[in-house]
């Protein structure tokens, strides 16, 4: 049988397919790349992240920028770039060597461009070449290779922990920048915990990032520490900073600084390191009822429901103000109960009653004097918050202390 033969333009199709296929891709590849690099370049802008570009080609992604705004950087870009893209991101610090117009090459050392890591995006096919950062700069046709920088992953690196809270009067205010919501969410918490929600100002900012190696466990120990400061530090700053947690300030009394000095001996370890610079506050009887309300002030003295049994968590507020009292013997102390205004009136001043004397009962028990103290309940009387709100009971359910004088 006579094989059949096709004539040679019916084969054109089938070659033209590939070339135009290959013409489409190439500049869609292109589109790709300059839009991933429009989209980096805003995204390092808004973050001020100064001095960086970045731009894209063919599976690689380059930026170039100040040698400490590496990591930074990085993490920024690597939130935009999904693997599927499958780029490799490598950063090029500008500005580490002045150009010479001699023919001589510097080596390489621990702290030039050979020791500087290139990071990888988890999943990137392996480049035929790996571009380099120039350590010298030559003018003839004669150049020396610099070795290959090693390579790591961006989430060795991670984003680092900056943040700090302020302490005055009654308020803590929480500022700086951590990693992770979690993160976040520890500190935030022990700092309610403290200090009251309604006197807590949250200003901390998320990377939305990978945590560097150490900071998890440095904010568990930092929020532990807050939670230990709050009635015990009149005024201050408690600061992390990766690893690294420092408390300075001023404590109500000694006793309150030999207890902060405590917890944050307490806080080192596991990688982290702590220090402290604190003294006691000098106060007198015509500062101390300022003093009692700025401790009062912020988690209050809180007791079981419908009950005079006081919360453990309130007993190291009622202990700092006992080492305050005790420290000026000659003053007198009112210690006043109110309620809300839920259920009958009369139930509600028994009540009230029998909490301010739980009180007075404590700090004699803490060595006041009893000849000090004064207990009164008043009831739902004299209410500073809103009744209609479960918030404003809240607060109108509470303990005050009125120094009446020496």
């Amino acid at each position: 049988m006579r094989r059949r033969r096709y004539p040679r333009w019916a084969l054109a199709p089938l070659i033209a397919l590939p070339l135009l296929l290959l013409a489409t891709c190439v500049p869609g590849k292109g589109i790709v790349d300059r839009d991933l690099a429009r989209r980096a370049n805003a995204a390092l802008t808004k973050t001020s992240v100064p001095g960086v570009t970045a731009r894209f080609s063919w599976g690689r992604g380059v930026l170039t920028g100040p040698e400490d705004q590496r990591d930074t950087a990085l993490v920024v870009v690597a939130a935009l770039v999904s693997k599927k893209d499958r780029y490799k991101l490598r950063y090029v610090a500008d500005g580490s060597v002045t150009p010479t117009t001699t023919t001589t090459t510097t080596a390489p050392s621990s702290t030039t461009a050979a020791a500087r890591a290139t990071t990888t995006i988890a999943g990137a096919p392996a480049p035929t070449t790996t571009p380099t950062t120039a350590v010298a700069v030559t003018t003839s046709t004669a150049t020396t290779a610099t070795p290959a920088p090693p390579t790591t992953t961006i989430a060795a690196a991670g984003v680092s922990v900056d943040a700090s809270g302020d302490v005055t009067g009654s308020t803590i205010t929480l500022t700086g920048r951590v990693a992770t919501a979690a993160q976040k969410t520890a500190i935030v918490n022990a700092a309610t915990a403290a200090f009251g929600a309604a006197r807590v100002v949250d200003q901390l900012t998320v990377a939305g990032a990978a945590a560097a190696p150490g900071t998890d466990e440095a904010v568990t120990r930092y929020a532990a520490l807050l939670g230990q400061l709050g009635p015990r530090l009149s005024a201050g700053r408690a600061t992390i900073k990766d690893t690294a947690i420092v408390v300075t300030g001023t404590g109500f009394n000694a006793g309150a600084v030999t207890e902060m000095n405590a917890a944050v001996q307490a806080a080192n370890g596991g990688g982290v390191t702590a220090t402290g610079s604190l003294q006691a506050a000098q106060v007198g009887a015509a500062d101390l009822q300022a003093q009692l309300a700025s401790l009062l002030g912020r988690s209050g003295i809180n007791f079981a429901p419908d009950s005079a049994d006081i919360d453990a968590a309130s007993t190291a507020v009622l202990d700092t103000a006992a080492a305050s009292i005790v420290a000026l013997p000659s003053v007198k102390v009112a210690i006043k109960g109110f309620t809300d205004n839920a259920g009958a009136a009369s139930a509600n001043q028994v009540l009230s009653q029998r909490r301010a004397e739980a009180v007075l009962t404590y700090l004699v028990g803490k060595g006041v004097s009893a000849g000090q103290l004064t207990a009164q309940g008043f009831g739902p009387a004299q209410p500073i918050a809103d009744n209609s709100t479960p918030e404003g009971r809240a607060a109108n359910r509470r303990i005050e202390f009125a120094v009446t004088g020496s």
